[in-house]
């Protein structure tokens, strides 16, 4: 079963090259989880205005996936490019297996990692306590099981607005345990 996930030989690719660069050139700067505005003193400079928004519309982003269920036609609004295509095709083959995942996601942190004009390079982390639904019934299926997940996420701008554009990196779960009572 594929999860919330696009690496592959490219994204590996990608993910390399992304680190020697970072390496080679290194970021001196702060990032920001939105609470506080950040100082970037890398080569690619971006304003502090800039980089809250792309803080705050990673997080709308996340949300708004989070709240898709079963009508992929909403992810439009929260993702784009290989990011859009590559969850409509898990949500359809959850689909066509008569299920689709009620996601949760909960204490979600950004931080800008790098910016390289017209992409922004983010941090995501939160807790996961998805699970899944029969698509016929509405019966949830399993328990769910809160892991804590980060994600290396590629955003570009469309119009006034940030979006996801390619899961560069999934570095799976910290952490697995039973979700709290809150």
């Amino acid at each position: 079963m594929r999860r919330f996930s696009v690496f592959s030989p490219l994204a590996a690719a990608i993910v390399t090259a992304m680190a020697i660069f970072l390496i080679s050139c290194g970021s001196n700067g702060t990032a920001t989880d939105g609470a506080t505005t950040a100082t970037v003193t890398s080569p690619h400079q971006i304003s502090g205005a800039d980089q809250q928004q792309i803080v705050a519309d990673a997080r709308t982003d996340l949300n708004e996936i989070a709240a898709v269920g079963q009508n992929p036609a909403t992810l439009t609004s929260a993702l784009t490019g290989k990011a859009l295509s590559d969850m409509e095709a898990e949500i359809d083959g959850n689909l066509a297996q008569g299920k689709y995942k009620k996601r949760d996601f909960q204490n979600i942190v950004v931080k800008i990692q790098d910016f390289t004009a017209p992409v922004a390079e983010v941090a995501a982390e939160f807790d996961d306590s998805s699970y899944y639904v029969d698509a016929r019934t509405g019966a949830q299926l399993g328990q769910p099981r809160a892991q804590h997940r980060s994600y290396a996420l590629a955003l570009q701008k469309e119009g006034n607005r940030w979006k996801i554009s390619m899961i560069l990196s999934p570095n799976a779960t910290t952490t697995d345990r039973a979700p709290s009572a809150s």
